[in-house]
């Protein structure tokens, strides 16, 4: 039994399963905002968004397996590196990109059909054109040090925003502001979980405390709402100063962001 247990930490650390949050805790928080409606498409929704960052990280793996990259533990049950090519068969890995894409695509078509909500396709559109800017060239903005500006709109307006018109949103607009604390809370968590792999001395680690609590700070301001930001700044600066000086970075990012997510879903 407790090999067991071990053997599932460990996939589940390969896999790097904490991450996939920054996909669900928005979906969720759309979902409420909305009143509970249509929990069929709430749930192909989740889906899809997990379908789409579980094929985003297979992408990279791969990329980064060229490069010699190493997959190694940077923090409890979170590994960085190339770790699904190590966990999976070359045969296995193909057919789960394969299957994530064919599901992506079917729930897309599905979704599209059952709301008949055009503007859906934009949103569509823009989170593949960013994704592919973040995995492929000529830009490959994981590569170029600038990732968080793709994780930025695909974890935060594109998925809140389109999660909450599909799911027959009404007010567009109390959700513009949190999106973009959700994208940038989802920024801090990719800078913080790949910060250890830079090296040491460079600008990006040098600039890591200072662009890690902007993030931070500027993701609670989105509250517009003074009892929730003073709910939320002394946090954001609490889980900055944490981060910037111990291990359990991106933990400490994700803590924050259930923290966020709960408090811009008060009254």
């Amino acid at each position: 039994m407790l090999n067991t247990i071990l053997s599932s930490m460990s996939s589940a650390s390969m896999i790097k399963a904490p991450l996939y949050l920054v996909s669900i805790i928005p979906v969720i928080y759309a979902w409420v905002k909305t009143g509970f409606k249509n929990p069929f498409l709430f749930s192909l929704i989740l889906i899809f968004a997990l379908a789409s960052q579980l094929s985003m990280n297979i992408e990279m793996d791969l990329e980064d397996n060229k490069r010699d990259i190493k997959c190694f533990e940077s923090e409890p049950l979170l590994n960085v590196g190339p770790c699904h090519v190590i966990l999976f068969k070359q045969n296995h890995l193909n057919i789960i990109r394969k299957a994530s894409l064919a599901a992506m695509l079917i729930i897309a078509v599905v979704v599209l059909v059952f709301t008949r909500i055009l503007v859906l396709l934009l949103y569509g559109l823009a989170g593949i054109v960013l994704m592919y800017a973040y995995l492929k060239k000529p830009l490959e903005l994981y590569k170029r040090g600038v990732g968080e500006v793709s994780t930025f709109f695909d974890f935060g307006p594109i998925l809140v925003l389109g999660s909450y018109t599909a799911l027959g949103g009404v007010s567009l607009n109390s959700v513009i502001m949190p999106s973009l604390g959700f994208g940038l809370i989802a920024s801090s968590i990719r800078y913080s979980h790949h910060i250890v792999e830079e090296v040491e001395g460079s600008r990006r680690k040098r600039f890591y405390p200072y662009v890690h609590a902007l993030l931070l700070v500027l993701s609670s301001l989105t509250a517009l709402n003074l009892l929730k930001t003073a709910l939320l700044v002394p946090v954001a600066v609490l889980v900055s100063v944490y981060a910037s000086r111990h291990r359990l970075k991106t933990w400490a990012d994700l803590l924050y962001l259930l923290y966020f997510s709960a408090i811009s879903l008060l009254y």
